[in-house]
C-alpha cells in the first residue's frame, strides 16, 4: 500500500475518467481560492465564485497541463478571470474610496465610538489621508498590476504561480 498522496495533476487525470474524482482536489485546493476570491470581492461573492470556478476547472479538465503537480496556479486563474467578470464594480469602489476618504469604514472599526485624544484624532486623519492614497493608487492600476498585487498579498503562492495563474510567460 502506498502512503504517496497523489498530486494534483494525477487527481485531474482520474477525474477525466471518473468525474466523482474532482472531489479530492476540490477538498484540497477549495479553501485557498474561497479565501483568495474573499480577500478580493468579499465573503459574500467567494462562496459561489469559489463553486463557478470550481465548476469551469471541472468542464476544462482536458485543457489541463498534466507535466504541473500542483493545480492551484491553475485554479486561480480560473479564479481572477472571474473576479475580473466583477472588475467594474471592484474599480468603482476603490475610486469612491479615493474620493471619500475612508471615515464609514474606520467608524465601523471603531464601531462608531467616540475620539477622545488629540492622538486620536491625529491617527484617525492620518488614517484616513492613508487610506485614500492607497485606494487612489490601487484604483489607478491597470487590471493586470491590480491583479498580481492581489495574488502577492492574498495568496501563498510565488512569483512562477503567480505567473502561471495570470498567463504571464
Amino acid at each position: 500500500m502506498s502512503t504517496h498522496a497523489p498530486s494534483d495533476a494525477d487527481i485531474i487525470v482520474r477525474s477525466r475518467a471518473r468525474p466523482k474524482d474532482f472531489s479530492i482536489l476540490y477538498q484540497r485546493r477549495a479553501r485557498a481560492v474561497f479565501a483568495y476570491i474573499a480577500a478580493r470581492l468579499g465573503a459574500e461573492l467567494a462562496e459561489d465564485l469559489t463553486s463557478d470556478t470550481f465548476l469551469v476547472a471541472l468542464e476544462r479538465l482536458d485543457r489541463y497541463d498534466t507535466a504541473r503537480p500542483n493545480a492551484l496556479p491553475w485554479l486561480l486563474g480560473i479564479a481572477t478571470r472571474l473576479v475580473s467578470k466583477h472588475r467594474r464594480s471592484e474599480a468603482l469602489t476603490w475610486q469612491m474610496l479615493a474620493r471619500a476618504g475612508s471615515t464609514d469604514r474606520i467608524d465601523a472599526a471603531a464601531g462608531d465610538r467616540p475620539v477622545g485624544t488629540s492622538q486620536d484624532i491625529d491617527a484617525r486623519l492620518d488614517a484616513e489621508a492613508a487610506a485614500k492614497r492607497i485606494a487612489g493608487a490601487v484604483a489607478a492600476l491597470p487590471r493586470r498590476d491590480r491583479d498580481v498585487l492581489a495574488l502577492t498579498a492574498w495568496t501563498e503562492l510565488d512569483s512562477a504561480g503567480i505567473a502561471d495563474a495570470l498567463g504571464i510567460p
